[in-house]
């Protein structure tokens, strides 16, 4: 999992994993973004931003889409080892 990401990097990914921006907040500097899985529907709003996105903002981001650090990481093109301590 990266530290930080581009906003830009991580709109192209989420639509790899199948979300899509539902609507943009009043002043323009959130999208709200909705992926379905098993007949769920899960959102979260996404920052539009020159700067890069923080790690635990991605995190968060991720967890209201139900999207995996694994799954992100495979589109990312990083490996993670996750070790159970």
């Amino acid at each position: 999992m990266p530290s930080s990401i581009s906003s830009r990097k991580l709109i192209r990914i989420l639509r790899k994993l199948g979300a899509q921006p539902v609507g943009r907040s009043a002043s323009g500097t959130h999208e709200m973004w909705v992926r379905e899985e098993n007949g769920k529907k899960y959102l979260a709003p996404v920052i539009l931003s020159k700067k890069d996105i923080p790690g635990g903002t991605l995190r968060s981001i991720l967890r209201g889409l139900n999207i995996s650090v694994k799954d992100f990481s495979a589109n990312l093109g990083i490996v993670v080892i996750i070790v159970n301590h």
